[in-house]
């Protein structure tokens, strides 16, 4: 991989683990990332104050971290969560991808549903480089194992939530000049009901930009429901 990568990009590791923080460095350099273009945080605070101060083009994110650095006992997936929106909304250039030891359906959804890509730790991190360079690259991506507890989750969410209206409209969003009125006239809804739905839509998936709605539904719903 150290031919298709930049050398000089800017990542930050957050990872409570200290033993796990130095592998992950270590494989990064090893990748051919510079040394000190590596940055790590071990909680949400710290990881918040190096977003703020410098542009970090690639996050690898662990999920399971404390709030803040006395807080080390108190790990929960609900930090990473909270970290993980924060950048987004603040640092919309940087690229993240989440590691995780526990893929729980819940989680995999929000983090699937806010657009960010997703991988399994293993000892090897045998699918991470493939991982960082299509997210460089602008892609969404999750790994293989994670497949069937992505297909459940989301199968789920679409029985509770999804239903005919919604994914007629989902599929038309991100074609050239679709606007809601022309959406409407096309599945016999008015302007503000397509409106009204894809409010709800942005509020149930934490996305709030149209065209990635449309690829979050193109991606990840659309293939569901065909293989119903």
């Amino acid at each position: 991989m150290k031919k298709d990568i930049d050398p000089n990009l800017k990542i930050l590791v957050v990872e409570d683990s200290l033993q796990n923080e130095k592998d992950t460095k270590e494989y990064l350099i090893g990748l051919g990332f510079a040394p000190g273009n590596i940055n790590s945080a071990t909680n949400k605070i710290d990881a918040q104050k190096v977003l703020e101060k410098m542009p970090i083009d690639l996050a690898l994110l662990d999920l399971r971290i404390p709030d803040r650095p006395d807080a080390q006992k108190k790990v929960l997936v609900e930090n990473g969560l909270d970290l993980l929106r924060w950048t987004i909304h603040h640092n919309q250039a940087t690229k993240v991808v989440v590691i995780t030891h526990f893929p729980l359906p819940w989680v995999v959804f929000q983090v699937i549903s806010l657009g960010v890509s997703m991988v399994e730790k293993d000892q090897g991190y045998t699918e991470l480089p493939w991982a960082i360079k299509r997210t460089l690259e602008g892609n969404l991506v999750y790994t293989k194992g994670l497949d069937q507890i992505i297909r459940t989750a989301f199968k789920d969410a679409i029985r509770v939530y999804l239903d005919s209206k919604e994914s007629e409209i989902l599929k038309r969003i991100n074609e050239d000049k679709m606007t809601n009125r022309k959406i409407g006239e096309e599945v016999y809804y008015t302007e503000n009901t397509v409106k009204n739905t894809l409010r709800q839509l942005f509020n149930l998936t934490g996305i709030h930009d149209r065209s990635q709605l449309a690829s979050w539904y193109a991606h990840y719903i659309a293939p569901i429901c065909e293989s119903d």
